[in-house]
């Protein structure tokens, strides 16, 4: 099956752990394993996998979602129908709120790793941000905040897809 990578270009400026914080919970309220999008795509067979992610550097941040699907430009177009309905439709505070308590959690069991949290911590530090705010920054969230992350990016986009070679027989 094509593998494929939705890019959208995002701001950079402000702190990076806010925005870390702010993109981790968009991305998964809206295109998380436990989203309605998610589910309607896999059930349907559109998609074998997806995952979003968000990137930050001081020169550029970006949102990346990756996945895998047997008609990748069939996903793009899906992806982009669903920023918009959430745009137009905003965001339901309960279900925040759970997305919000999970990714605390994730970020809770993350303090058990030596390793990892040396890695956050140099990596924050190099963009100007302090790692161990991530859970406030995570917890100060509500759907208005997310609509307005929402609402200032997602405009640039792009899709980039591999495709299976074909063999000599023909066959994928």
């Amino acid at each position: 099956n094509p593998i494929f990578a939705i890019g959208f270009k995002e701001k950079s400026e402000g702190d990076a752990v806010k925005l870390q914080a702010t993109y981790n919970c968009l991305l998964e309220y809206i295109f998380g394993k436990s989203s309605a999008f998610y589910n309607r795509l896999y059930d349907s067979g559109d998609i074998f996998d997806l995952s979003p992610s968000f990137n930050i550097s001081k020169q550029c941040a970006f949102v990346e979602i990756a996945g895998e699907a047997e008609n990748p430009k069939k996903v793009y177009e899906e992806v982009k129908k669903e920023i918009q309905r959430v745009k137009k439709c905003g965001f339901d505070e309960e279900e925040v709120t759970v997305i919000k308590n999970a990714l605390y959690g994730k970020f809770l069991r993350k303090l058990n790793d030596v390793e990892s949290i040396a890695s956050d911590f140099a990596g924050n530090a190099f963009l100007g941000g302090e790692f161990l705010k991530y859970g406030e920054y995570l917890l100060e969230l509500d759907g208005k905040k997310l609509a307005d992350t929402l609402n200032e990016g997602f405009c640039e986009s792009t899709l980039s897809q591999v495709l299976p070679m074909e063999t000599a027989g023909g066959e994928k």
